[in-house]
């Protein structure tokens, strides 16, 4: 209904699926761009999932924020944790 269509405008408003500025953006890393493509697939697809349920909308939008929280280092993931010690000889 109108608040679904509220909702999904809200999004496209917070997370633009373009660029229309000037300003390059830099990232410093492969695992950067890989998080952001990340939070950017999960925010095309929650606009899909809009008006199937609210639990598969909340879903893909957390996985978003995750994906960004990684980007960030808010958030770690066991993976980028055993990318870490992998390259260090710990207990020796």
């Amino acid at each position: 209904g109108d608040g679904m269509d509220l909702l999904e405008k809200e999004i496209a408003n917070i997370f633009p699926l373009g660029y229309e500025g000037e300003e390059s953006v830099m990232l410093s890393n492969v695992r950067q761009y890989e998080c952001l493509v990340a939070a950017q697939n999960e925010l095309s697809h929650a606009l899909e999932n809009i008006g199937i349920t609210a639990d598969a909308l909340l879903s893909d939008i957390e996985r978003a924020v995750e994906a960004l929280g990684e980007m960030t280092g808010k958030t770690v993931s066991e993976e980028i944790i055993d990318n870490i010690f992998s390259r260090f000889c710990v207990g020796k």
